[in-house]
């Protein structure tokens, strides 16, 4: 097996711009290349408006390029969203739907029994700590408690790839650090791919740190 066909991701010559203004392109990102192993933790830093988010939604495939090459096990991202999930920053929760049911919504377009419904929301609720607060609803819980939920969600589906977009963001430090050691947990627990974008450097983190 080459080197090549054991990437997870790869990204070639990849260039992004937006149109900002009549006749005037801003390049987001210009001559990218990235390749990612399946396994991989990779940690994405950068500065607001660098790219990062722009980065996440190509390779969920919510935006188009205007050069180059993304391939997700050999396929365009498009093609291969059952394999990813991505967790916002704003975590994205329904506040009228309870933790149990906020996490079964990821479920609603896989051909599932109630009963390996359940026991995918089960497993999720153990791994994240959740179990006490499964009936609860986000606006009763913590920032920090709702990211696990999102977190929860996207797990839910048994992606081979998860991107967080900046989900730390506006936590307090202590919340954060806890919920970082969390995530390389759970991240050991589930041996998938792993792409974080953030602005905070000490969230830096690789899977050779891993041990």
């Amino acid at each position: 097996m080459t080197e090549h066909s054991q990437c997870r991701i790869t990204i070639q010559n990849l260039y992004k711009s937006y149109s900002t203004a009549p006749d005037q392109q801003t390049q987001v990102l210009e001559d990218i290349n990235l390749d990612i192993h399946a396994g991989d933790f990779v940690s994405v830093i950068g500065h607001a408006g660098c790219g990062k988010s722009t980065l996440l939604r190509l390779l969920k495939g919510l935006e188009q390029h205007q050069q180059g090459q993304i391939l997700i096990q050999g396929k365009q991202p498009a093609e291969h969203l059952p394999n990813l999930s991505i967790v916002y920053q704003d975590h994205r929760l329904f506040n009228w739907l309870s933790v149990t049911e906020n996490i079964r919504m990821a479920l609603h377009q896989i051909p599932l029994s109630k009963e390996e419904e359940n026991r995918r929301i089960q497993e999720q609720l153990e791994l994240l700590q959740l179990t006490p607060f499964k009936d609860a609803y986000p606006s009763h819980l913590s920032a920090g408690m709702n990211l696990k939920v999102a977190i929860a969600k996207s797990l839910v589906t048994q992606p081979d790839i998860l991107l967080l977009d900046d989900p730390f963001a506006g936590l307090d430090a202590l919340m954060r650090h806890h919920l970082h050691e969390e995530l390389q947990r759970i991240w050991k627990t589930k041996k998938i791919t792993v792409i974080l974008a953030t602005q905070d450097i000490a969230e830096q983190f690789s899977s050779r740190d891993a041990g």
